[in-house]
């Protein structure tokens, strides 16, 4: 298979399963894989010509361990895959799912959710979880851990905003949130009012701006229709750690 791939690179020629005619093609070749495939070159597994022939851009995609703020995203993805969107998962789960290595990376965590999907429960809780039965890092049984990951977790992702020249704005829309009703769920409008109410005026576009942004950070869940956006458990942490900075100021925290 080797040789008849890095044939295809190099003369850009097929031909048919049990054809005589040579065909010439125009194709872009897309490859991945979880391998080391330097290692498998020097264990005599894999063709050297074709590893550099196929080494053109490389793109490395981080495991799922080293990216857990895409987790929140990624489960919701999965969810409305399988058809439950609406399917809720308990704060002490989210904190089990973020505190998991994942060694099987996004498909391990598809798999769950393909068997989360299945319960009769109306909300996700720590003992429906099938890494349950194996992980040897209970997440309930390390508080310590799981909020010193957190907290690491506020820091890169504010750090982050600040970085993209949004500190101001983001923070005040997180504290909107935070402060405008128990269950940290609010729609567009809302905010926008309650935006208003600290001194922050941003127009409907720049708003939903920065609320995609919060939501690409993994610290806003937005859903259509009526029932508003949420924060997830990274942007209530978030939150929380923002008022306590506000708690020491005097004024409330505005955009630059």
């Amino acid at each position: 298979m080797q040789n008849r791939l890095l044939r295809v690179l190099q003369e850009r020629e097929v031909m048919r399963v049990g054809g005589d005619e040579v065909i010439p093609v125009d194709v872009r070749v897309i490859a991945a894989t979880n391998r080391n495939l330097e290692e498998m070159i020097r264990q005599g597994i894999f063709r050297a010509d074709l590893y550099y022939r196929l080494k053109v851009l490389v793109i490395r995609v981080p495991p799922l361990r080293e990216r857990i703020a895409d987790l929140d995203r990624l489960l919701a993805y999965f969810l409305s895959k399988y058809g439950k969107g609406q399917l809720s998962v308990s704060s002490a789960a989210m904190e089990v799912l973020r505190t998991y290595s994942w060694p099987g990376n996004v498909r391990e965590l598809e798999n769950m959710v393909e068997y989360l999907v299945h319960i009769e429960a109306h909300e996700v809780l720590p003992q429906h979880l099938p890494i349950m039965e194996f992980s040897n890092q209970l997440a309930i049984a390390k508080p310590t851990t799981i909020y010193l990951n957190m907290d690491k977790q506020v820091e890169d992702v504010l750090e982050e905003i600040k970085k993209q020249g949004y500190s101001g704005d983001c923070r005040a829309v997180l504290l909107a949130y935070a402060y405008l009703c128990s269950n940290n769920r609010a729609g567009r409008r809302q905010i926008q009012e309650a935006l208003v109410g600290r001194g922050v005026f941003l127009s409907e576009q720049q708003l939903r701006h920065r609320m995609n942004l919060l939501a690409q950070w993994g610290l806003l869940t937005i859903r259509g229709g009526r029932s508003g956006s949420s924060l997830t458990q990274l942007g209530e942490a978030t939150a929380r750690h923002l008022k306590s900075e506000e708690s020491c100021l005097k004024e409330p925290i505005k955009p630059y």
